[in-house]
């Protein structure tokens, strides 16, 4: 009820909408469509070039994770890695400082959004500090995502980067 205006009609418009009531209808996917963030910041020995240079080039990709990558290193150029279980674009590059992409796995739903990756690089004394940001994880994979950064890319990089 509007004070004002008196009861308030409902809006047939609205609710005829397809998908309107899947919201309700118990997922959480459709409540939350944006997904959760992943942070992480990540030190290196090696300088950011060396870093940067890992994570873009197919081969050294490969033998850093042990699995097929297929990375085209421009932007708008598309990347394969882990034999096609994460796929992907590249949306922005500067050399040795940042790279955004969007990101997808296979287990990510159909109607799940692409999630994004952030690279931040920076030089930390002799080294690199790597500021990570995955944004748009669905909820349900959150967990193992941010465990699958840990033991699937930073510690196996840091063992290749010496």
């Amino acid at each position: 009820m509007d004070k004002k205006r008196g009861p308030v009609p409902p809006l047939p418009h609205i609710a005829a909408q397809p998908g309107f009531g899947e919201a309700f209808s118990g997922s959480t996917r459709s409540l939350y469509p944006m997904g959760k963030t992943i942070r992480q910041t990540v030190l290196f020995d090696s300088p950011p070039h060396e870093v940067f240079e890992a994570l873009l080039d197919s081969k050294q990709h490969a033998a850093f994770t042990g699995d097929k990558a297929k990375i085209n290193r421009r932007i708008g150029g598309t990347f394969s890695v882990f034999g096609g279980w994460a796929k992907g674009k590249t949306l922005r590059l500067e050399k040795d400082k940042i790279i955004v992409q969007s990101w997808r796995t296979v287990e990510f739903a159909v109607d799940d959004p692409d999630s994004q990756v952030m690279f931040h690089f920076s030089k930390k004394g002799k080294g690199t500090r790597l500021i990570f940001v995955h944004s748009k994880v669905p909820e349900d994979q959150v967990k193992a995502v941010r465990q699958g950064w840990k033991d699937f890319y930073w510690r196996p990089l840091k063992a290749y980067l010496g």
